[in-house]
């Protein structure tokens, strides 16, 4: 028995090898359901069989029922066909021994047509024993294997039985982080394996043609699509800095390409015209150009990805930097920066955070912070990126949901979290956003692929999702071609075991943990839904494969020996990397092939590009030393029938002058003898030679920028005679103003208005002659074969445009511009031969219109030639144009004032290199650019010093608050402490409030920060609901960061331009803040924007006094009060020619405001016992809803309209004053600080002397009388606000006879009262009160607006005419009063026109109806 068992035992073992060697084989086989996967599609093996077994049993009990015989054991055999899908022709020999000994029956190893397999009798009653025990065995352990990221629960849900041991959370997390330990180590050592010191590139190597242009092969840029690799060497084709570099990395784009070295550095080069080189200039770079502004700033970057127009790269410290075309948003930058961005700029994650706290399941040994991004990818116009905590965000074009950012079941799926997907899945998406489905902590994401119009996602348990565009089988989801505009699984990918995966422009490729290499998509001309096995390639033919990228229609793979292989098809203007056949580059390969021409070098990593490649080799395990490949294998040899009777391109002929040698560019492929070439060669060269022409084309590059195009500059060659050897170039536009040529249109200009000139004085001539019209007569006669031309019209001579000058200029804007001897030529000046301005191939390209400069004039050196000229101190009148020679040129235009801010967002202290490249491109003088930075420098250092002041300030606060003790009323409460500064000074004390619950306090926290994050990202509207909930939840203005919620707020509404709500948050944050330097500045700000220059004033002096060092708030006062000067002398001489005095004061601050009953809003921190001086806005909506409880203003949208705003603005467009309207209070900061005073002889209001009517007894307030009022003018306050007339009137009432006169009695308390009787038409006591009002304060002008509502609701329009009109003798602006007069003058009128035109009759009865009620005068502009 012993011995049966153990036979079992081993057969049971051999078994497991057995289907674990052949695994990937087998693993496309619908065998059965595997534990912990998705379940297979269509029906499995399994599912048959047990279909079987029922049918036979039922069949056995129909046959006992019946007495008939059984079944036969041919009828009890199930039967299963399997098809090419699950087993390729090319796996059938290897499939088929594996099945027999599972038991299967009927098939032929050597007859791949035979696939329908027989199932036995027995092996179908023992199915579950036989095969699906071992299959789910061997499917265990194939998964544990690949278990290699760290992924979250993929246990198979197997339960585990047993208690836990003491010490097994110790074991636990010792191995945690043993294997944490060993995790970081491979990582390592993968990393070490991918890094190489050479660099290879072919394909389309034509960055400045177009694509059409560049697969011309009849085209003089056909040498620069490339059908081999060609190695890059220093100095020509990389800089220097880059010999003998380890490279960590490259990355291929649609035009261009990057390379990340092992010391964090990158470098970029191909067509940046868009700025996705990141390097400043924007243009084209055939030669590496390091990122300067991340080096000097010591960014190191751990990983570079590049899209069709743009560019992304990640920094150790988890950060992601974008830079190129922004044109679909695919930067992530937010909203409002631009279409293009040339230097790589932060890119801030949008993801709420609620999905931090709530989402991040990370292991220890990722970073802390789950917003740290690990991966990036670019695809055509959209951006994927992975975050520590294994979320995936998207940004850029939305064509067919590639964002995966579908609303609806994003929503549906998440809605515990709060998340924010600014409408992504409605279009593009200008921000990084969560895409739908993939949650953490539920679904982690370890990497994703951004391809054409597609995206992929693979999760740490190795799911697939893939969402987008459908087209062509890209997705891998079978016969159903739509879209999908959320993620979506793929299910027959769920059994491969992926580690990777690249979506290309049409298909997608998945890489497998053992090196198998999986395609769907776009094949060519046909395609394949599923996931299909790539022939020639994976652990079946013993080609395991290190990594995959996939191109535009075609691929590339690494196996695990260095081998890189390549197949479909690239584009008309590329070339697959494997030759020429018959003349023709090979751009088609249907099955993976090997590049011959890398065979012995070890390559370790390659990225496909659009039409180009780009690979690096490590000549340390390389096996040829030699790692430039043979020009042989790159373009043939000369013994081949072509170069039979070359003649030289130089002579025309075969034989050379001297009898030297015929030579042949091995780039060009045309010949040149060595006396011909210029230079001339001393020798045959070594190795590769390339002619003059082809290095000038390949090698040369602008010394300043580092572009070597002409499509929007033109570049001037080196003045070394013969030619420079160092190929020495520079754009003219690069070179200082100072010494650049001139250009051809000033030349002509010039000329032509030299020509009119000698014309006039010839016509002058004329008309002193006698006889002018004969003697012009004899002159045409003299010579009548040369008619002279006709004098050009006025606007040619302006612009020196002639016939034939026009015709040079639609040549200059063509295909191919005029050598530079043409140019000189038609410039008047000598020609140089054609040696500036070459008319180099990259220029054909159709290009925009550049200038023309006349290159005769221009003398200039390259850097090595003036080097070698001083050393041998060869004076020669022409030297190498200073870079730092810009002539002042004004205010720095916007653009360039934008350049410099990003170049400064990353890097603060740029070097000479990068101050010249930055002058260039800002058309200023460098000397000006560093002024800039330096500017910048010491601004950055007077906020850092702001910032220290505003924390001593707030510790000292904090102190004294702690040290402070607080008075105890009677009853128990906290007692009111009167102040002693003067009335109208001093700081108002805010209520306390109960200290808010922790809870309660994180929340609002949450909602700050995420319309922070709003706020940056461009969404005003989403960033002010963020702050308005937050106030919401703090009705109380209790938590700690209240005041700067307030203020964050009125940012909001200053960037919308909503100036009266930009003012109110302003109010309540130095209501809560009275010290807040910057709320201040807020409200100045607000003021001045509507025109309110003497509350901005004060305001701003304000902030300067609590923030001495802000240079800005400065300039504004200075600004302002020559702004007021001004005014104010135009109001004097106005008011001299009329003989009147302007009645408005303006000592101390502003104006006097209403503090009593300071409007709806203002009730307990509004007493009338401490009127403020307060700025208030010139315009105030109707009752806005104050939030309960805090006595500050309220938040609403303005009710202002264009119509009103117009009627009552002044001459400047600003908007009408109305001093006497009420927002709110807030205190000044310190009572000790004297306030800003806008005269000289500035004296308190008290002290004037009295105006008007009435003989006005000193204003007065008791403050036992004030303190006793201040209830029932809250109550009032609040009653009004309801519109409850009669409790708000009831309530003034008593709060009035807490006052032992009428003189003491406030101007703003009756002027309220006034306004309650108004509103319950009691107009007789309303006048009254108005009149009373007037006699406590008879320089108010709200007391005879208060008088003018109640005489028009009494309807006697004269008087309230006269009283409006005296009103607006005190506040000219106020745009409430004006439209009220104007109301009650059309009323007259309108009562005139009615009245009976005989005898002077009263107006009948109905005329009263003419007569509307006045303005609602309790409305906010009045109260």
């Amino acid at each position: 028995d012993g011995g049966g068992e153990d036979e079992g035992d081993d057969s049971a073992a051999l078994m497991h090898d057995l289907l674990v060697a052949n695994w990937p084989l087998l693993r496309t086989l619908r065998m059965c359901n595997e534990p912990g996967a998705p379940p297979r599609e269509g029906r499995t093996v399994h599912g048959i069989v047990k279909m079987r077994l029922a049918e036979v049993e039922a069949a056995d009990q129909a046959a006992e029922a019946t007495g008939q015989p059984k079944l036969g054991a041919d009828a009890r055999s199930a039967y299963y066909t399997f098809d090419k899908r699950e087993v390729p022709d090319r796996s059938w020999p290897l499939v088929v021994p594996v099945l027999e000994q599972l038991g299967f029956e009927g098939l032929d190893e050597f007859n791949v047509s035979a696939r329908a397999a027989t199932i036995p009798p027995e092996l179908c009653a023992a199915f579950d024993t036989r095969v699906v025990q071992p299959w789910q065995d061997a499917w265990r352990t194939f998964r544990a294997s690949q278990r290699t990221r760290g992924g979250a629960n993929d246990s198979d849900e197997e339960a585990h039985d047993g208690a836990p041991q003491a010490g097994g959370e110790e074991t636990d997390s010792t191995s945690s982080a043993v294997a944490d330990e060993a995790a970081a180590a491979a990582a390592r050592q993968m990393e070490e394996a991918a890094m190489g010191d050479s660099l290879y590139a072919w394909g389309c190597l034509d960055w400045l043609s177009s694509a059409s242009r560049a697969s011309d092969k009849k085209s003089d840029r056909s040498a620069f699509v490339v059908a081999a690799p060609d190695l890059l060497q220093a100095p020509d084709g990389l800089p220097s800095s880059l010999a003998s570099v380890r490279i960590r990395q490259v990355a291929a784009g649609g035009r261009h390409a990057m390379l990340l070295t092992a010391a964090g550095e990158v470098y970029a080069w191909g067509r940046g015209l868009s700025g996705c080189l990141g390097v400043v200039s924007t243009g084209c770079a055939g030669i590496p150009q390091r990122l300067c502004s991340l080096a000097l700033a010591q960014i190191s970057i751990s990983l570079v990805a590049c899209g069709g127009e743009h560019s992304f790269l990640l920094s150790s410290a988890g950060e992601l930097f974008a830079c190129g075309s922004n044109k679909r948003g695919q930067l992530g930058l937010g909203p409002g920066q631009g279409d293009e961005v040339v230097l790589p700029q932060r890119v801030v994650a949008h993801l709420p955070t609620a999905f931090a706290a709530t989402g991040s399941k990370a292991a220890p040994s990722e970073a802390t912070d789950p917003r740290r991004a690990v991966s990036v990818s670019c695809g055509t116009a959209h951006t994927a990126v992975v975050l520590a905590d294994g979320s995936l965000l998207t940004c850029g074009a939305a064509d067919d949901g590639a964002l995966g950012q579908d609303s609806t079941q994003f929503r549906r799926g998440t809605s515990s979290l709060n998340y924010d997907l600014v409408e992504a899945s409605r279009g593009d998406s200008s921000v990084l956003a969560p895409v739908a489905v993939l949650v953490p902590p539920k679904t982690l994401v370890s990497a994703a692929s951004a391809g054409g119009v597609h995206s992929l996602a693979l999760t740490r348990a190795g799911q697939v999702y893939s969402f987008g565009a459908g087209t062509w089988g890209r997705l891998g989801l079978g016969e159903d071609n739509s879209p999908r505009t959320a993620p979506t699984l793929v299910k027959a990918a769920s059994h491969l075991g992926v580690t990777d995966v690249a979506a290309g422009f049409e298909h997608s490729l998945l890489l497998s943990a053992d090196g198998a290499v999986f395609i769907f998509g776009r094949t060519s001309s046909s395609y394949v839904s599923l996931p299909t096995p790539v022939p020639a390639i994976g652990p079946a033919v013993d080609v395991p494969v290190r990594s995959v990228s996939a191109g535009r229609g075609w691929s590339l793979a690494v196996d695990m020996v260095g081998g890189l292989w390549v197949w479909g098809a690239m584009p008309a203007h590329g070339a697959m990397g494997l030759g020429e056949n018959n003349g023709s580059k090979i751009r088609t390969a249907r099955q993976p092939t090997r590049i011959p021409s890398l065979m012995g070098r070890y390559v370790v990593s390659a990225a496909a590009g659009s039409a180009h490649v780009i690979a690096v080799a490590d000549s340390v395990r390389s096996e040829n030393k030699e790692m430039v490949v043979p020009a042989e294998a790159r373009f043939g040899t000369t013994s081949l029938p072509t170069y039979d009777h070359a003649v030289c391109e130089t002579c025309g002929r075969e034989e050379g002058p001297d009898g030297g040698d015929l030579l042949f560019c091995d780039w060009c492929n045309r010949g040149f003898h060595m006396e011909c070439h210029e230079p001339k060669l001393p020798h045959v060269p070594e190795g590769d030679w390339n002619c003059f022409n082809c290095k000038l084309e390949r090698f040369s590059s602008c010394q300043v920028c580092g572009m070597q195009d002409e499509l929007t500059k033109t570049l001037a060659l080196c003045d070394t005679a013969p030619d420079c050897p160092h190929h020495g170039c520079c754009h003219v536009e690069c070179l200082p103003a100072s010494h650049r040529p001139q250009l051809v249109r000033q030349v002509e200009a010039a000329a032509a208005r030299e020509a009119a000139a000698a014309r006039a004085a010839a016509a002058a001539e004329d008309a002193d002659a006698e006889m002018g019209e004969l003697d012009g007569a004899a002159r045409g006669d003299a010579n009548p074969a040369a008619p002279t031309r006709a004098s050009p019209p006025p606007g040619e001579e302006a612009t020196g445009h002639d016939g034939a000058s026009e015709a040079a200029e639609g040549q200059e804007a063509g295909a191919k511009p005029p050598p530079a001897s043409a140019t000189a030529s038609a410039a008047g000046a000598p020609s140089k031969g054609g040696k500036k301005g070459p008319a180099k191939g990259a220029a054909a390209a159709v290009a925009p219109e550049k200038p023309q400069w006349v290159m005769s004039q221009l003398h200039w050196f390259c850097a090595p030639c003036e080097r070698k000229q001083h050393e041998h101190k060869e004076a020669g009148g022409s030297t190498t144009a200073s870079l730092t020679a810009y002539g002042a040129r004004g205010e720095l235009p916007a653009a360039a004032r934008r350049l410099l801010r990003q170049y400064h967002s990353i890097c603060k202290k740029p070097d000479e290199g990068q101050i010249a490249v930055l002058a260039s491109a800002a058309q200023r003088d460098a000397a000006e650019i560093s002024a800039w930075f330096g500017n910048a420098e010491r601004a950055e250092l007077d906020k850092a010093k702001r910032l220290r002041l505003e924390q001593q300030r707030e510790r000292e606060r904090a102190q004294a608050n702690a040290a402070r003790p607080q008075p105890v009323a009677a009853g128990g409460g906290p007692a009111a402490v009167p102040s002693a500064a003067p009335q109208g000074l001093a700081p108002k004390s805010r209520p306390s409030a109960p200290p808010l619950p922790p809870h309660t306090e994180l929340m609002i926290d949450e909602l700050r920060a995420q319309g922070n994050e709003a706020y940056k990202a461009g969404f005003l509207e989403k960033a002010k609901q963020h702050y308005v909930e937050a106030l919401r939840i703090d009705s109380n203005l209790a938590s700690a960061h209240a005041y700067i919620l307030c203020s964050n707020l009125s940012a909001v509404y200053a960037a919308q331009s909503d100036w009266l709500n930009s003012l109110h948050a302003a109010q309540r944050c130095v209501h809560v803040q009275p010290d807040f330097a910057k709320g201040w500045s807020r409200i100045g700000t607000a003021h001045a924007s509507v025109g309110n220059r003497a509350e901005a004033l004060y305001a701003f002096k304000m902030c300067l006094g609590l923030d001495p060092l802000n240079a800005t708030t400065r300039d504004r006062i200075l600004s302002l009060e020559a702004e007021m000067a001004a005014a104010g002398a135009a109001v004097g001489r106005a008011t001299e020619s009329n003989g009147t005095t302007h009645a408005g004061g303006t000592s101390g601050p502003p104006h006097q405001y209403e503090a009593g009953a300071a409007g709806p809003g203002g009730a307990r921190g509004d007493a009338v016992s401490t009127s403020q001086h307060r700025p208030q806005p010139r315009d105030q909506p109707a009752d806005t809803g104050a939030v309960s409880g805090i006595g500050i203003p309220p938040l609403r949208q303005s009710h202002l309209t264009p119509e009103s705003v117009s009627r009552g603005a002044g001459s400047n467009g600003a908007l009408p004053s109305a001093a006497h309207a009420t927002t709110g209070a807030f205190a000044a900061p310190n009572p000790k600080r004297p306030l800003p005073s806008s005269g000289a002889n500035a004296e308190p209001e008290a002290k004037r002397p009295p105006q008007g009517t009435f003989s006005a007894a000193p204003h007065a307030v008791a403050p036992a009388s004030a303190q006793a009022s201040e209830p029932d003018i809250a109550a009032g306050n609040e009653a009004y606000k309801h519109g409850d007339f009669a409790a708000a009137a009831a309530a003034f009432s008593r709060a009035i006879t807490c006052y032992s006169s009428v003189n003491a009695v406030p101007a703003a308390l009756l002027s309220n009262r006034s306004a309650a009787y108004a509103g319950l038409q009691k107009y007789h006591e309303a006048l009254r009160d108005a009149d009373t009002c007037i006699h406590v304060k008879p320089q108010w002008s709200k007391g005879y607006s208060r008088r003018g509502n109640a005489l028009h609701g009494l309807g006697r329009l004269d008087e309230a005419i006269a009283a409006y009109r005296k009103a607006l003798h005190m506040d000219p602006t106020n745009a409430v009063v004006i439209v009220s007069l104007q109301n009650c003058i059309d009323l007259r009128a309108a009562e005139r026109q009615a009245a009976p035109s005989a005898g002077g009759a009263a107006p009948a009865a109905g005329a009263a109806t003419l007569r509307a009620p006045p303005p609602h005068a309790g409305s906010m502009e009045e109260l």
